[in-house]
């Protein structure tokens, strides 16, 4: 039986490998030409970020319209609130796969450190 600590192990180590194979993927296609410019990596990693939070707004937009659960119109196998969230999940992991970001560690690590803290984080809402 696998503890705790070897699956995490084991869910850091493939979600780095798939983070890697993600940024090959978007680079190849061209998505990453502002960095090869020369430009900035504080400026591109910047920008990169913002089209994080805009798939966030997309899927927020997909809530307000009352239009989640509605097949996406990219991939109308899923819903759109499935298409959004993938889209959050690629660019970030994009990002970490251009920055050499040790994501899949920082996930397990944070679970973990989540559990400690009191529940709905101190009384939160949301």
């Amino acid at each position: 039986m696998s503890s705790a600590s070897d699956i995490a192990r084991e869910l850091a180590e493939k979600i780095d490998r798939l983070a890697g194979a993600v940024h090959a993927g978007i680079r190849e296609d061209g998505h990453w030409a502002l960095a090869d410019t020369g430009a900035p990596g504080w400026a591109v990693a910047g920008l990169k970020t913002g089209l994080i939070m805009t798939e966030g707004a997309e899927l927020l937009e997909e809530y307000r319209a009352g239009t989640e659960r509605e097949p996406s119109k990219r991939i109308p196998e899923f819903t759109r609130e499935e298409d959004e969230c993938a889209d959050i999940v690629i660019r970030a992991l994009d990002l970490a796969g251009a920055r050499g970001l040790r994501l899949g560690p920082a996930i397990a690590a944070k679970l973990l450190a989540n559990r400690s803290r009191p529940r709905a984080h101190g009384g939160k809402r949301f």
